[in-house]
């Protein structure tokens, strides 16, 4: 059987080096079992009432502070306080 694997590995080889679609395919295989490629999945976040809509996005700066290090207020909130973007 290992000669027959080996034939087998050294005719795939020669057709994924080559050109053209068969060549695409066999590298492709090549790459999945010799390589451990993977074709990546697409996943869409979706919510209780489907995908996702509005992105709310605060940023927060830190409060400022004295020579010391002491806190002289609360954190304020940079720019506008809500970024929206509606799509899909």
């Amino acid at each position: 059987h290992i000669k027959a694997n080996t034939k087998v590995a050294e005719n795939l080889y020669r057709r994924a080096t080559g050109e053209g679609r068969e060549a695409v395919t066999a590298a492709i295989f090549w790459l999945k079992t010799r390589a451990r490629w993977k074709e990546t999945t697409v996943q869409e976040h979706v919510g209780n009432a489907g995908p996702i809509m509005k992105i709310h996005r605060v940023i927060i700066s830190p409060p400022p502070r004295d020579a010391n290090g002491n806190m002289l207020g609360p954190p304020a909130a940079k720019g506008p306080p809500l970024l929206e973007h509606v799509g899909t």
